[in-house]
């Protein structure tokens, strides 16, 4: 199932719509264009080698994380790299401090960027779904990415996107991250090849 290309790309499908939809946010935020692209997705299992810490390694990361439940159990995150997300903040704020004052406006501006993006995502997948999610607060952190999955099983579903955004002509890569209880992939599975097989 994970390595469905009907799955992969209906899932793709539906990220790029929910990042469109956000980059139309930032865009007003930054007074500027904003692109949005979602080049790679990969679905595994947390605990498969090529599970979350896996694919993102240990460096830290800026990471925004929100829990849902519903049809659908989990988490999702946005990280950056620190240089994307000083860079994000830069072009957000025009400020290039390193005062403990700026740190507070770096975490309060990635969490409202990943509150947004995140919110883009999990609302198309949820309206795809035809059925509401629940929400908890968004949470930054700086840590390692393993550390978004220790809530979960190793039998528990990943879902991985590369993303860059463009903006004022300057590159800020991202990555997406959501990880789902086991059997939460499955209505949105079951939803891909019902629409699919309609047309």
């Amino acid at each position: 199932m994970t390595e469905d290309p009907v799955v992969l790309d209906g899932i793709r499908e539906l990220i790029n719509i929910g990042v469109g939809k956000a980059a139309g946010i930032l865009g007003e935020l930054t007074s500027s264009h904003v692109i949005l692209e979602v080049p790679t997705l990969s679905i595994g299992e947390v605990g498969n080698a090529g599970g979350p810490g896996e694919v993102l390694g240990n460096a830290p990361l800026s990471m925004v994380f929100i829990d849902f439940s519903g049809p659908m159990r989990g988490r999702m995150a946005i990280m950056f790299s620190p240089e994307s997300a000083a860079n994000l903040v830069i072009l957000l704020t025009n400020e290039a401090d390193t005062t403990a004052e700026m740190d507070m406006i770096r975490a309060e501006t990635l969490t409202e960027v990943g509150n947004i993006l995140i919110n883009g995502v999990m609302g198309t997948i949820s309206n795809f779904l035809g059925q509401p999610l629940t929400y908890a607060l968004p949470v930054y952190a700086q840590n390692r990415a393993a550390y978004l999955a220790t809530p979960f099983g190793e039998k528990d579903h990943f879902l991985f996107a590369s993303t860059r955004f463009q903006v004022k002509q300057r590159s800020v890569h991202g990555d997406m991250l959501i990880v789902l209880e086991m059997g939460s992939l499955q209505p949105l599975v079951k939803k891909i090849h019902a629409v699919m097989d309609q047309e």
